[in-house]
């Protein structure tokens, strides 16, 4: 129950400065992961001069969770992501839920202050109570992620699967968001009957109770048992279904870094070389630095006000104000909504057929509509399949996918990435199949549902690394099928 509710509760003046350490290690961990899972493709991906900048931009980043790993200019080291951290994840299209929470950990512990008692307090930094800034800064942090997932839960109430009760059963029938999806298709579909009825109930209960936990984070925090075990419990499993059902990227590692600094007790282990001691330190600063984590604050309170009026939703997600509340940690993640949970319908898979008769699938997506392991770099997920799979939604996948000046694009860079991955594999033909089904349609019989029908989309040769030969699949795909023809692969995007 002390972790619970530790974090509306002051530490003592001798706080501990491993929990902020643990916290720099963790961030820092993340920064270095998504650097290295960016930059690294990126060399294959991207042409000059992006290519240029993105390694460039992905050694900075990179360079900066290092610092803070090895404790190196640690708070420099968070000035610095502070001021990078979204820009380089909106330029590179790699936005995700697991960065957005970065940010507003980064400002938590760059008013926390140095982890290192050898670390003399910055500059910038409250003047007042080391252990009260602190406090603060903790808060502060599980306020912004609080008032997140409340309107997170606002916007839930104008999508179709959440006002139904059927966003559980969507999700965990979709092969592209969920690793389980497998088996729960194959349990629906060996009890026709009785399978849909106990996922409708399994579904609706979960949704009730993930409403009331993103709604009712903040007084939870005061209530005490069954609240308070509830809300730590329902977190636990909340924790489980991203890491190892949905696995978003980073989301786990930042959602375990920035919930164990928020409610890490004051009894956390002391580390070799460190007392735990934060000074205290009083002076000019004090009042300035108190009205500036304040401000922070109650921009959350205004931020979750105005996401309880219809017409100020609605606003969200058009560009001015709300694009600048990203840099101080505030953002309503409208996800999982019906977009996302019908990406499971249409995916394109890649082959290649190689001049010993071998057939190599690109690890990309596969006949079933699940990620292979490219996804697990942002530059591929994120800012490729994932725009794919939205685009193809509200028309014809075929006009969409086929036009290099909308999805097509996307398509020439996975077909580019995998070309030059394999420079040296000589003549090859790569095939392009769309594949399609019914998944989020409830209201279907499973055997509908889950029928996957294929059907071909693109097919090109390669002589001596240029396109000889282009086959569309539909009438849409010309403007590709010419985008291609009698040009270098590698080299497709370079005029």
């Amino acid at each position: 129950m002390k972790l619970i509710r530790a974090c509306s509760h002051p530490f003592e003046s001798q706080a501990p400065l491993a929990l902020i350490r643990f916290a720099h290690i963790g961030l820092g961990l993340v920064v270095l992961w998504r650097s290295v899972t960016i930059g690294v493709p990126g060399i294959w991906y991207w042409d000059d001069p992006q290519r240029i900048w993105l390694l460039l931009a992905c050694v900075i980043y990179g360079l900066l969770g290092l610092a803070l790993v090895l404790g190196r200019l640690g708070c420099w080291a968070l000035v610095g992501l502070c001021l990078v951290h979204l820009p380089f994840t909106i330029a590179w299209k790699t936005m995700n839920l697991g960065p957005q929470i970065m940010q507003a950990l980064i400002l938590a512990l760059l008013v926390s202050g140095p982890a290192l008692e050898r670390q003399r307090s910055s500059w910038w930094l409250p003047d007042f109570n080391a252990a009260r800034r602190l406090h603060l800064a903790r808060w502060s942090l599980f306020l912004c992620i609080a008032v997140n997932h409340f309107s997170a839960a606002m916007f839930h109430g104008d999508d179709q699967f959440w006002s139904t009760g059927q966003t559980v059963h969507a999700l965990m029938t979709n092969m592209y968001l969920f690793k389980g999806a497998t088996l729960v298709q194959g349990m629906l579909l060996s009890w026709p009957t009785l399978g849909p009825s106990v996922i409708h109930i399994f579904s609706a209960i979960g949704l009730i109770l993930q409403i009331i936990w993103q709604v009712g984070m903040i007084p939870m925090m005061w209530s005490r048992h069954p609240w308070a075990v509830f809300y730590a419990k329902w977190y636990g499993w909340f924790f489980v279904v991203f890491s190892f059902g949905l696995n978003i990227s980073a989301l786990p590692a930042v959602e375990v870094v920035a919930w164990t600094f928020a409610f890490g007790p004051p009894c956390f282990p002391k580390w070799r070389g460190w007392s735990g001691a934060l000074p205290a330190h009083r002076g000019i600063r004090s009042r300035a630095g108190e009205l500036c984590l304040s401000g922070w604050r109650w921009a959350a309170v205004f931020y979750a006000f105005l996401h309880v009026l219809p017409a100020s939703r609605a606003s969200i997600s058009t560009p001015g104000i709300w694009d600048v509340t990203r840099y101080i940690g505030l953002w309503a993640p409208n996800v999982f909504n019906e977009d996302d949970l019908r990406m499971g319908d249409v995916w394109l898979v890649f082959e290649a057929s190689l001049p010993g008769g071998q057939v190599r699938q690109l690890p990309f997506n596969d006949s079933k509509g699940r990620r292979a392991w490219w996804h697990m770099s942002d530059l591929l997920y994120f800012g490729n399949s994932l725009g794919q799979r939205r685009g193809v939604l509200h028309t014809d996948p075929y006009e969409y996918l086929g036009n290099p000046q909308t999805g097509g694009a996307a398509v020439m860079r996975v077909l580019q990435f995998d070309r030059r991955l394999h420079a040296g594999e000589g003549d090859v033909t790569y095939t392009v199949k769309m594949y399609r089904c019914k998944a989020s349609r409830l209201d279907l019989p499973s055997a509908e549902r889950f029928k996957v029908s294929r059907k071909p989309f693109l097919e090109i040769t390669l002589k001596d690394q240029r396109v000889v030969n282009a086959v569309a699949g539909s009438e849409k795909v010309l403007p590709l099928r010419e985008a291609l023809m009698g040009k270098d692969l590698a080299d497709v995007f370079r005029p």
